[in-house]
């Protein structure tokens, strides 16, 4: 449906080639341009891995298996992703948050697919993390918007759902959310200040860490962050040399919290105003064309025409 109304493209279904994927249960969608009868060259192809077995450990995410690049003879290298889930086996239906989850990843999937980068390292998701989870959190929409849920969900029964429950189940993914915030906040300066003193001594290490962890501890997210003294008490010089950050996603996805704020501001000017806003996905393909190669906060303001980048956020 969102490839069609926003993108004019259209995902067809097709049978692995033998040893093409890693499961029999894998399923195989290429996609093309809508009126691409021929269909002779997909513009990208997706592998969904939806269903739970023994040894599987991932729970949902998008894995880049062939990134886009131009090749030598001016053709183009044909992306490939992965989506990965951990749904009970020949389970259809998922869950309001399961949705969520799973439209954040096909934000991921159209950003690798439709990537139409020179340099592979630079296409999709690769390159610097700025920016890269703003195509994510914007599909997340597509499920919180009441207008859109109607669409396509469905009560048990196989019935459309009623507007009022739409919007009722929409508000509920607001019950809360200033509190991840906060323990994204609170993560983030808690990595940040285990880090800055790599090569100090353990208690100036402990010191530092209980200082900042002191100073906001009135936050209500800290409880629900797991720190703890016995878990400061594990940052010191040795263990933060072997590993990157103390709080992986609050150190290093910081970007979560400005990207979600800049979704929000474009989903409210552009599809939350007019639905299926046809210009709005021409500009949107194209901001995906450019993969990661523009790192700019303009390339995003630009998305919203009118506004472009003067609006203060």
């Amino acid at each position: 449906m969102i490839a069609q109304n926003l993108f004019g493209l259209q995902f067809v279904g097709e049978d692995p080639l033998k040893g093409e994927v890693w499961q029999n249960n894998v399923w195989k969608f290429a996609l093309y341009e809508q009126d691409d009868t021929a269909q002779t060259s997909p513009l990208g192809v997706l592998y969904v891995d939806p269903f739970m077995r023994p040894g599987k450990t991932v729970g949902s995410a998008q894995f880049t298996l062939r990134c886009s690049k131009e090749l030598e003879d001016g053709s183009r290298q044909v992306p490939c992703t992965a989506l990965v889930m951990s749904l009970p086996p020949g389970q259809v239906e998922m869950s309001f948050s399961m949705a969520q989850t799973f439209m954040h990843e096909i934000g991921h999937v159209f950003h690798s697919l439709l990537s139409r980068t020179e340099l592979q390292h630079l296409s999709g998701t690769r390159g610097e993390v700025d920016f890269v989870e703003f195509p994510s959190l914007l599909f997340e929409h597509f499920v919180t918007d009441p207008q859109y849920l109607e669409q396509y969900a469905k009560a048990e029964d196989g019935s459309a759902i009623p507007s009022d429950f739409a919007q009722a189940t929409s508000r509920q993914a607001e019950l809360f959310c200033h509190m991840e915030v906060a323990q994204q906040l609170l993560h983030a300066i808690v990595d940040q200040a285990a880090n800055s003193c790599t090569g100090h001594s353990a208690t100036a290490v402990r010191d530092t860490i209980d200082a900042t962890f002191n100073k906001f501890l009135y936050l209500p997210a800290s409880k629900a962050a797991g720190l703890d003294r016995k878990t400061l008490d594990l940052c010191s010089p040795p263990v933060l040399s072997s590993f990157d950050h103390l709080l992986h996603y609050g150190g290093t996805y910081y970007c979560y919290i400005s990207c979600r704020a800049l979704a929000n501001h474009i989903w409210q000017r552009s599809l939350g105003r007019t639905m299926w806003d046809r210009e709005f996905g021409k500009r949107l393909q194209k901001f995906f064309h450019r993969g990661s190669s523009d790192q700019s906060l303009s390339s995003i303001m630009d998305l919203v025409a009118e506004e472009h980048h003067h609006v203060p956020l």
